[in-house]
């Protein structure tokens, strides 16, 4: 990976949390291999997904 290479020099051996827009990216470009694309939410999908109100 670029960003380790770059970043990672002065890492010592431990679990460190990858930053979510390259884990998102990575994810994408994995799926971007194998033939599959995301979508983009709606508005619509976008209010219901922050809607505690809505169907349980």
């Amino acid at each position: 990976m670029i960003w380790m290479a770059k970043n990672g020099k002065g890492f010592k051996p431990a679990v460190y949390e990858f930053p979510k827009e390259l884990d998102y990216e990575t994810a994408l470009m994995k799926l971007q291999t194998m033939g599959i694309t995301i979508d983009e939410w709606t508005e619509e999908q976008k209010r219901y997904a922050r809607a505690y109100a809505e169907g349980t």
